[in-house]
């Protein structure tokens, strides 16, 4: 949920005191935290959120979710956003790489003709917007498993035995 309008949660029955902050979102021009331009990680990590299933409010730029949801959600804000980029990055240059792997692979031929235009629409749009939301979100995911993958390594203690 987001609003700047006064008492819309009220009206819609949702109890302010249930959720709890977990970021503040400063220096962004006046522009509300979900209408951040779509190259922005911490965009990229709130739409990742919520398909986990994690629910959330924006209020005057602060970010706040249910206790329930309180740490899974500082896990994901914690994510380097630097990783999260650069793995975008990759995953942006692939798709780019993909469509014109497409392109060669099919013969200019009357038959083909939509096909090639949607790529060539798809490949100038990329080449236009650079790296999309979708990436990043994507990248803020492969970010998480991996996160806690290593986690997961590290508490079961396996590689600390030592044969001798």
């Amino acid at each position: 949920y987001q609003t700047d309008r006064y008492g819309f949660f009220k009206r819609n029955g949702i109890n302010l005191k249930e959720w709890k902050p977990v970021l503040r979102c400063h220096g962004y021009m006046g522009n509300n935290v979900l209408n951040l331009f779509y190259g922005d990680p911490v965009l990229g990590k709130l739409r990742f959120a919520e398909h986990l299933g994690i629910k959330y409010i924006v209020v005057e730029n602060v970010v706040a979710v249910k206790e329930k949801d309180r740490e899974r959600m500082l896990e994901i804000l914690g994510l380097s956003n630097s990783k999260i980029m650069e793995i975008a990055d990759i995953l942006f240059q692939k798709e780019l790489n993909e469509i014109r792997a497409k392109k060669k692979e099919l013969p200019r031929t009357p038959e083909n003709a939509k096909e090639l235009d949607a790529l060539d629409r798809m490949e100038n749009m990329l080449k236009r917007d650079g790296i999309l939301l979708e990436h990043i979100i994507k990248g803020a995911e492969i970010a998480y498993k991996a996160q806690k993958a290593r986690e997961e390594y590290l508490d079961e203690g396996e590689w600390m035995e030592i044969e001798r």
